[in-house]
This record gives structure tokens, C-alpha cells and sequence, in this order.
């Protein structure tokens, strides 16, 4: 019975990092792993660990080989936390609870010294305490898999629940007038693109020609500011229309306080801007990331394709794939470097590969593309034009990345005939949050640091736009919340506004 007990917490163990993912991750995660998967994963390899040492107990050799391995897959759970650690708690606290780590740390550590003064310390004394600390954190598994088996019994015998709905009513304009007077707008929001860095002081060793090219024919705001300092609370706000005090991650469904005073209502489809639009039989497209956006509001939205549904739907194969890899990711010196940054390169190839037809596809009246960029860590080689994780790819690669995407788009819309004829507004979440996060951040590279060193805060991101058939330059310089960006989709829309002129002139009445 110690064997099975010792053999399935070890297993659970291994899989630390992917339960990290599964279940415990603070923020929402379109790469979390199943945690069905994860958990019969456990179980296999359990069954693996525990044949395994019935069958190294008939001989010497084998009996110290499996004892070497034993503390050697120890080291795998370790690295977890230390990883769990540097990335999630010390990025978001800033090292204070460093001195609660290192204290763990020593907790853990102090028997090896003892066992070294009293003349104990050696490989039988290394394995009995490692199958110790084992069995100690055996429970945890009621915590996982047990967890996973209460979640799937509450998701079957879970009925339809009538969740609290609030329709954000904003709409001043005639759907009559919305079907006759049709421009198409592309409204792209790029994730965590900054005004200074990007524009304002970009170094000189960034290039980024398609934007700049843009900027030189759009109106430019150069003092826009997003409604929030991350995209779960930014991206809700924008495709309202107005401010909110918070948004907490429900499962798949985001809880949205509208202001301090109110309840909670969840986030729909009913309160977006698609709503409106398809209320005039106008055609929706979106592609995004991050967000769960098909489990939100995609049921106003014509077509719908967000990274995280694309991913739920794969193969068991690809599921059990991609849960390994995870678990791998927490190997010492080795699976990290090999596997860091793939997901997020597959999440901007699914992005890329999805926008640029919807965006180029004239059948559609509003599209709506939220792109990962520049988000790090770093996906790509300015130098090489590569898409790849390099050891010293950065926050300013992912710039030159994102400018390329944008150049790709507009010759998608270009090829297609749609660019003059259709309204084109870029902006992004929030700003690049160097100091607020990524400073603290293990990847964080010597170039990044030049870029933001002695910098105040700067919580500026970009804004152009550029209308249907025009292509003249305006630079607006009064500051604004780009909330507003919802109420400029539908004056466009509507007809409203058609020009530069008449746009700064509604500027200047928001």
C-alpha cells in the first residue's frame, strides 16, 4: 500500500506544473491544460511508477537505480514551485514575500544539514526523507484529481441557470439609418502595444514601417489612455462602451462590476457593441485571444473565432500532447528552453491566419481583431525575421512583430479591394507595464532595460484612425479615454462621421 501511496503522489507531483495551468492560475489562460487529461495522466503514471518498482525490487542494481531516479524526479516538483513562484507571485507582488519563500526553502532543506553533522547523510537517507516529503503531500491529490471529479459531477448535473444580464443601452443612432448609410469598420487592438515606446522614443535598433506609414495618413491621437491596466478588464470596457470598477475570471464566464455601488452581472453578448450592429442585420466578425470570447459574447457575433474554443476543441492526442509538454516545461536545465514560447507562437499563427481573411472578407460590416502583440515574452527575431524564442528576444521584437502583422493585414484588405473603402482604427489594451511587471521577470533582457530606464509612468497607448476612402494625416492632441472607441464604431456606422474633419469634431463633443 506505501509503494501505491508513494507512487501516486510522486505522479501527482510531476504533473505539478500542468496543475498549475489546470486549476490554480490566477489569471484566465487559453493555455491551460484539461484537467481530465491531466488527471488521468496522473493515473498512468502511477500504474507506470508503481510497476516500475515492483519490478526493480528483484535486484540490487535496479533496487539503486530506481532510487537514483526517484530523487532525481524529485528535483521536477521543485523546479515547479520555483517557477510558480518567480513567475506568478514574485511578478505580481514584486519579491515582498520573498523572505516567506526562503524560509520554505529552509524548512525543507534542514533535515539534509542535521542528517550531515550527525553522520546520517547519504543516498538511503536522501530516499527515506524524499518518500517521506512524498507521502506528507499525499493528500494534495484530493485536491486535484479529486477536484477534477467533483467539477465534472457538478458540469453534468448542473441545469440552465438564469445569470443577472444588464444590456449597456448607448445606442443614439436609427437602425434604419444604420442599413442605409453602410461603411465597414476594422477596429484592431493590439495586446500591451505602447504609445512611447512604439512611437514616441522608440530605439532607434526598432523598425516599424507599416505603422508609421499608417500614422502618416491617419488621424493620430497622442494623448489616448485605455479604460484599464490589463486586457480582462480593457477588452470588456471597450466593447461596452463604458468604464467598470473590476472583472473577476468565473470559470469561462467574467464577472463585470460596473461601478462600486452594484452587483456583479456577466459579461454577454447583449452588452457589446455586436449586439448593436447586428440589431441593423449588419454583419460580425471577431478573432481573438486571451479572453473566453465564444463561452461570453459570441452568440451576437456572426463569426466568432477565439484561440481558447479552437484549443478545447482538439484531439484527445493533441490535449494529452500538450499536458505533457507542460509538465515538461518544469524539467531543470532542460524542457523550459526547449519549450518556452511555443504556445504563444502558435496563438499568434491561429490569430494571424484567421484575421487577415475576415478582415479582407467585404461580406462583413464590423470586424474586431485582438491580436497577442507585443505582448511578451518575445516570439520573435527582428534581426532574422523569425518567428522563434531566442534567449535574448524581447518585448522590442515582439514590436517589429507587430508591425509586420499589420502590413500583412493591410495587403490582405489591399489584394481584397476593402482597404479605401473601410474605416481603420488601431489602438491597443494598456501600455507596456515594464516596471508594473516584466522588470521582475526572469526574461527580462538588457534592451528592454535601456527602453524603460528612469522613465516616469507613461500609460499612454496609440490611437489612429483612419477614415473609409481617405488617407490624410491629423495629429489630435487633447487627452481621452478610448471607451469612447464603441460610440465612434457606430457614428461611422451610421454616417455620422465620414471624414477626418467630421471625426475631431466629435472628438471634441465626447
Amino acid at each position: 500500500m506505501r509503494d501505491f501511496l508513494v507512487a501516486l503522489s510522486l505522479a501527482n507531483l510531476l504533473f505539478l506544473r500542468a496543475w498549475e495551468k489546470a486549476r490554480f492560475g490566477s489569471y484566465l489562460d487559453d493555455f491551460k491544460p484539461d484537467g481530465v487529461t491531466v488527471a488521468l495522466l496522473v493515473l498512468l503514471t502511477c500504474a507506470l511508477l508503481w510497476i516500475g518498482r515492483r519490478l526493480t525490487r528483484s535486484s540490487k542494481a535496479l533496487t539503486l537505480t530506481a532510487k537514483i531516479l526517484f530523487l532525481a524526479l524529485l528535483l521536477i516538483p521543485v523546479n515547479a514551485l520555483r517557477l510558480y513562484y518567480q513567475q506568478d507571485i514574485a511578478a505580481a507582488y514584486t519579491n515582498r514575500y520573498d523572505w516567506i519563500a526562503w524560509f520554505a526553502f529552509a524548512a525543507f532543506v534542514a533535515p539534509i544539514p542535521v542528517a550531515a553533522l550527525t553522520r546520517r547523510l547519504g543516498p538511503r537517507f536522501l530516499v527515506r526523507y524524499g518518500i517521506t516529503l512524498t507521502l506528507v503531500v499525499a493528500p494534495f491529490t484530493l485536491f486535484t484529481i479529486g477536484g477534477v471529479a467533483l467539477d465534472t459531477y457538478r458540469v453534468a448535473k448542473k441545469s440552465p441557470a438564469a445569470l443577472q444580464r444588464r444590456i449597456n443601452r448607448l445606442s443614439s443612432v436609427d437602425q434604419n439609418e444604420l442599413k442605409n448609410k453602410r461603411q465597414r469598420v476594422v477596429w484592431i487592438i493590439f495586446d500591451e502595444l505602447d504609445e512611447r515606446t512604439a512611437f514616441q522614443e522608440r530605439p532607434q535598433s526598432v523598425s516599424m514601417p507599416e505603422l508609421d506609414r499608417f500614422r502618416s495618413e491617419t488621424l493620430v491621437a497622442a494623448n489616448a489612455y485605455p479604460p484599464g491596466n490589463g486586457t480582462i478588464i480593457s477588452i470588456p470596457a471597450l466593447l461596452n462602451g463604458s468604464q467598470l470598477a473590476s472583472v473577476t475570471p468565473r470559470g469561462d464566464d467574467l464577472a463585470l462590476l460596473l461601478d462600486a455601488d452594484s452587483k456583479p452581472v456577466i459579461w454577454n453578448g447583449e452588452m457589446t457593441v455586436f449586439s448593436e450592429v447586428s440589431a441593423a442585420a449588419l454583419k460580425t466578425g471577431l478573432v481573438g485571444a486571451f479572453l473566453p470570447y465564444r463561452q461570453t459574447i459570441c452568440s451576437v457575433v456572426d463569426d466568432c473565432r477565439d484561440f481558447r474554443s479552437a484549443r478545447a476543441n482538439e484531439s484527445l492526442g493533441r490535449k494529452v500532447t500538450r499536458t505533457v509538454v507542460t509538465a515538461l516545461d518544469a524539467v531543470p536545465f532542460a524542457f523550459r528552453r526547449f519549450f518556452k514560447g511555443r504556445n504563444e507562437i502558435e496563438r499568434y499563427e491561429f490569430i494571424i491566419h484567421q484575421a487577415s481573411p475576415m478582415a479582407a472578407d467585404s461580406k462583413f460590416d464590423l470586424v474586431f481583431l485582438h491580436f497577442p502583440l507585443p505582448h511578451p515574452p518575445g516570439i520573435y527575431t527582428r534581426a532574422s525575421g523569425r518567428l522563434e524564442v531566442a534567449g535574448n528576444n524581447s518585448y522590442l521584437d515582439n514590436l517589429a512583430l507587430t508591425d509586420k502583422t499589420f502590413g500583412e493585414v493591410r495587403r490582405a484588405m489591399e489584394r481584397a479591394g476593402v482597404w479605401q473603402q473601410s474605416v481603420v482604427i488601431v489602438s491597443a489594451d494598456h501600455w507596456w507595464r515594464a516596471e508594473e511587471i516584466w522588470r521582475s521577470n526572469t526574461d527580462w533582457t538588457a534592451e528592454e532595460e535601456r527602453a524603460a530606464d528612469s522613465r516616469p509612468p507613461d500609460h499612454r497607448v496609440p490611437f489612429m484612425v483612419k477614415p473609409a476612402g481617405i488617407s490624410e494625416p491629423y495629429r489630435y492632441d487633447r487627452p481621452f479615454n478610448t471607451v469612447l472607441t464603441r460610440r465612434m464604431v457606430m457614428a461611422f456606422l451610421s454616417g455620422e462621421v465620414a471624414s477626418t474633419k467630421d471625426l475631431t469634431a466629435w472628438l471634441e463633443r465626447q
